[in-house]
Formats: structure tokens, sequence, C-alpha cells
């Protein structure tokens, strides 16, 4: 991800307003578009919840078993 500086972020955000989301560099078609990031809902400061998630993960990815609600939990937390 790159990180913008203000005039450029100005203009990006212009092409975008204006419909003119579709740009052409090098001979190649781009398509602009915002999206959001979100935060990882991982609390980071919690080593317990942690050390679970990352046997859970481990066991999942080296024996292969694991039930649904594992799964979903570890998705939810960003896990995997």
């Amino acid at each position: 991800m790159l990180k913008l500086n203000e005039s450029e972020m100005k203009f990006i955000r212009t092409i975008i307003e204006e419909n003119n989301s579709i740009i052409e560099l090098d001979n190649k078609h781009y398509y602009l578009s915002a999206i959001e990031i979100h935060e990882s809902p991982i609390k980071k400061n919690d080593p317990e919840t942690n050390e679970r998630l990352e046997k859970k993960k481990l066991n999942l990815l080296n024996d292969g078993k694991f039930s649904i609600d594992e799964v979903v939990e570890m998705i939810d937390q960003g896990v995997l």
C-alpha cells in the first residue's frame, strides 16, 4: 500500500469524484476505487487469546482437525 501526500490525494480524489475512475498507464487500464480498511478485531495485548488462537491455527494447518466454530472464530479474529 502506498500512502499519498496531500496533493496526490487531491488529484486522485478529483479523478474518482468526476467519474473518470478508469485511467491508462503504460498501455494498461486501471480502475480506481475507494475501499475502507478496518482494523483487525484481534486484541493485540491479550497474550492468552493470541496463544489460544495460534494453537488452533497450527492444529488446523498441521493436523487438519478443526471445528467450524474454530475456523469462524479465527477468521473473525483475523488469524486466518
